[in-house]
């Protein structure tokens, strides 16, 4: 097969991003699609809403939605004129909304937003990609790790004790988690590579999370309060 050739980059820095975008030029290296998946949800941003630190907020946004927009605004053109496909990793989050992660779950829907109108303005201009937004539930990752370990910033006792079980439950193996093969074989297979491919791709190990982001919001809320 064909030699594997990697440029690393800053999806927050637009002279980093633009500067691969022009190398892959100069070395005539078509580009018929890109998978935006930087995102990042630090362990120490697991906390209530209304105690959000904004300076912390802002560098999620940064890299989960502008870093999204700057890599498809410097990729965009090449995928067009080779008919490709662009998808943008969400979260079952940016549907759901669930409790102790509103940056990134905010950060998410964002995204997902941003993808649909891209879509449709694909549509209209009866431009020849396809635009797709994959949202998995958990993925066993070192990140997942992080998060539901170690000490949190949460000073109520009543939400310190409800994040300390579900951290718990992540990590026992009692909620099921994706593993990144599987998430990177459907963004590749059913998206990338698929001219019809669903404008979105919810991702789950199990049928429960599968079928969360589609639950009336009165419902989850219910399923919260009985926790």
């Amino acid at each position: 097969g064909r030699p594997l050739v990697t440029f690393e980059m800053d999806v927050t820095d637009e002279a980093s991003v633009e500067g691969v975008a022009a190398q892959l030029r100069e070395r005539r290296m078509a580009v018929w699609g890109l998978c935006a998946n930087a995102g990042i949800l630090p362990a120490d941003d697991i906390r209530l809403g209304v105690e959000l630190d904004v300076g912390r907020a802002a560098r999620v946004f940064q890299v989960n939605v502008l870093g999204v927009m700057q890599c498809i605004g410097a990729f965009s053109r090449d995928i067009v004129q080779e008919g490709g496909g662009i998808v943008v990793t969400g979260s079952v989050s940016g549907r759901a909304g669930l409790p102790f992660i509103s940056a990134y779950g905010a950060s998410k829907s964002a995204v997902a937003t941003y993808m649909d109108s891209v879509r449709r303005e694909a549509i209209l201009g009866r431009l020849p990609i396809h635009a797709s937004v994959v949202e998995p539930g958990l993925i066993d990752t070192p990140m997942l790790a992080a998060n539901f370990s170690g000490q949190r910033p949460i000073a109520h006792t009543r939400f310190r004790s409800v994040v300390e079980k579900q951290g718990k439950i992540a990590l026992d193996g009692s909620i099921a988690a994706l593993s990144p093969h599987a998430v990177a074989v459907a963004v590749v297979d059913r998206c990338l590579l698929n001219k019809n491919a669903p404008a979105h791709l919810v991702l789950s190990a199990d049928w429960k999370g599968a079928l969360m982001p589609y639950m009336p919001y009165y419902l989850l809320d219910l399923v919260h309060y009985l926790v």
